[in-house]
């Protein structure tokens, strides 16, 4: 395999575990509010179940596209520095999580100053750190390796 087609496999499977792990972020905001509803509801826990169906990619899309700086330079950081382990991964993710809201607190008008929102949009970066090494992370920096077994002799 050349080496440009590894690395547009490799590209190809960050920006899909990039995807993946803003869903699960949404996924995990939406099971978190969902766990706060009062029991004595069920009409309104029945109706938000129903709409999560379109709320998860929407909440996911717009936290792909203010998570993409801060995620982007981790993603970049592992990739060169080799960070393979999922603790890594999750303690980045969370991270981005914590850049994105404090570019967002720095507004005005912000909504971002209780901090058991923000101690849940953490929790939610910590997941999505953690599908992202799931899915692309254990392999963080493999384009760099040489392929075993080439064609060459070596004597």
């Amino acid at each position: 395999m050349s080496a440009i087609f590894r690395l547009l496999v490799r590209f190809a499977a960050i920006v899909f575990a990039y995807a993946l792990a803003c869903l699960a972020l949404s996924g995990f905001i939406h099971l978190l509010v969902l766990g706060g509803l009062s029991p004595e509801m069920p009409e309104s826990r029945d109706m938000l179940a129903i709409t999560s169906v379109l709320t998860v990619p929407v909440l996911a899309a717009w936290a792909g596209y203010h998570l993409f700086l801060p995620a982007s330079v981790l993603i970049a950081a592992a990739e060169f520095g080799t960070a393979r382990d999922w603790l890594a991964h999750a303690i980045g993710g969370a991270g981005a999580t914590l850049a994105a809201v404090s570019f967002a607190a720095a507004k005005p008008g912000a909504i971002f100053t209780d901090t058991g929102l923000i101690a849940a949009l953490t929790a939610a970066g910590l997941v999505a750190g953690w599908v992202y090494w799931f899915v692309a992370g254990r392999h963080s920096g493999s384009w760099r390796m040489p392929v075993s077994g080439s064609m060459s002799t070596g004597s």
